[in-house]
């Protein structure tokens, strides 16, 4: 604070110092005695240490009121310290103007979500009549679609009650209580009855056997022979070297808890160490621009696609060798489960459902490579982790790869261990 009330005061420092140096200088010309040149001085040093000592009170004081106001901020009316001087009661009338605008914009904005609120709740309410005759007529006469359309109503009805819902959340008569809770707790004491499944995907659709979108169909067995036809044509797609180096892929939507941000701060290295990156994705436009301005400072080494086109995605799936996926949370995820079915290897953060379906290679057994942190440089870690054996070790790689072609992440072995805990019940 003393910083800023001496930032305000330079002028007059400056001043006074000028000031002293004149006097000094006559002084001396003069040849005055210096005892009475320094009693001068000592008082006018005592003199000026009083005054800055009054005024840097008064600053303190007209800090701690503004800061008071900062906290009142929220009034319709603030009641601000009496001017001093012409230009700060310019500036109150200012701010009294900006907040009577204020006032009016909040009753206005008040006044429409009323009016919206009301709409839809009566809307709410009316299109619940016809949904019961709707259910009526089908009592009578259900007719050959009759169960089509009981289903389809009860999605009707959800809605409805969702839009009921979210409309009780702002309503001054909801008996909705919303607060930060602290789960972890509660979820450990109860953790005998929780249990967790994996989502699966569709093998039949995500398969490279029979998948009509890419260049060389392959298969656990053979992927060997047919799986390079397919890293080919990724790198002709992409603008990349045809080189034979591994590439390494991410289709993903480009935001924060994706783990974008730490492939921002290691992807020049990544690249440095004679890996090929390929990007497929849309989201944010800070990370959007960063993946389309490394892909100008590196051509030929990196490929970027802003946006998502289906078939794309299983020729990036198909043609890399390596999949990175370094969430920050990931409930589930099946970008994961897809790399596997296509036989690139995942690079994962443990976390959520990446921790319980990609295992580390690091034992010789696993589908994947991983790392624990939220760390860029432990990202870095294990994608030079994998491009080591990916070198070094070709038939530890093949076995791997392999293995991660036949790992089932279908539905059918998630719908076995949903009838497995049926049966527990």
């Amino acid at each position: 604070m003393l910083t800023a009330y001496l930032k305000r005061q330079w002028k007059l420092l400056l001043l006074l110092a000028g000031a002293v140096a004149v006097f000094a200088a006559v002084f001396a010309l003069y040849s005055l005695p210096v005892e009475a040149v320094a009693y001068a001085g000592l008082l006018c040093l005592m003199l000026g240490l009083v005054l800055f000592a009054l005024g840097y009170s008064a600053f303190l004081r007209r800090h701690r009121e503004l800061e008071g106001l900062l906290r009142k901020v929220h009034e319709s009316v603030l009641p601000l310290p009496p001017p001093r001087g012409v230009l700060e009661a310019d500036y109150q009338a200012l701010l009294r103007a900006v907040c009577a605008d204020r006032v009016c914009l909040a009753a206005e904005n008040r006044d429409r979500l009323e009016d919206m609120t009301d709409y839809y709740t009566l809307w709410a309410h009316q299109i619940k009549t016809p949904i019961a005759a709707a259910r009526l007529l089908l009592q009578e006469d259900p007719g050959a679609v009759g169960t089509e359309v009981e289903v389809e109503l009860l999605k009707i009805e959800q809605y409805v009650d969702m839009v009921l819902g979210y409309l009780r959340l702002d309503s001054e008569s909801t008996d909705y209580v919303l607060r930060d809770t602290d789960l972890d707790g509660l979820l450990r004491q109860k953790q005998y009855k929780l249990c967790g499944i994996l989502n699966g995907i569709d093998t039949k659709s995500y398969d490279p056997a029979t998948d009509p979108n890419l260049a060389e169909n392959y298969t656990a067995a053979n992927f060997k022979a047919h799986k390079l036809a397919c890293k080919k044509e990724l790198q002709s797609i992409f603008g990349l070297h045809d080189w034979p180096v591994p590439v390494l892929a991410m289709v993903t939507r480009l935001v924060g808890h994706k783990g974008v941000d730490l492939v921002r701060h290691v992807a020049q290295e990544v690249v440095n160490n004679g890996i090929q990156l390929v990007v497929l994705g849309s989201g944010e436009s800070e990370y959007e621009s960063f993946f389309s301005e490394l892909a100008a400072r590196n051509p030929g080494a990196v490929g970027v696609r802003i946006g998502f086109v289906p078939s794309l995605a299983r020729k990036v799936y198909a043609g890399a060798d390596m999949f990175l996926m370094p969430s920050k949370s990931e409930p589930c995820g099946l970008s994961q489960m897809v790399a596997l079915r296509y036989g690139a290897i995942p690079i994962v953060r443990e976390t959520g459902g990446l921790r319980d379906s990609i295992h580390d290679s690091g034992d010789g057994k696993g589908n994947g490579f991983t790392f624990r942190n939220y760390n860029a440089h432990e990202m870095l870690e294990a994608i030079r982790y994998g491009e080591e054996i990916y070198y070094d070790r070709r038939k530890s790689w093949n076995k791997m790869v392999e293995r991660a072609m036949n790992a089932d992440f279908s539905w059918e072995h998630s719908a076995k261990q949903y009838e497995q805990l049926y049966e527990e019940l």
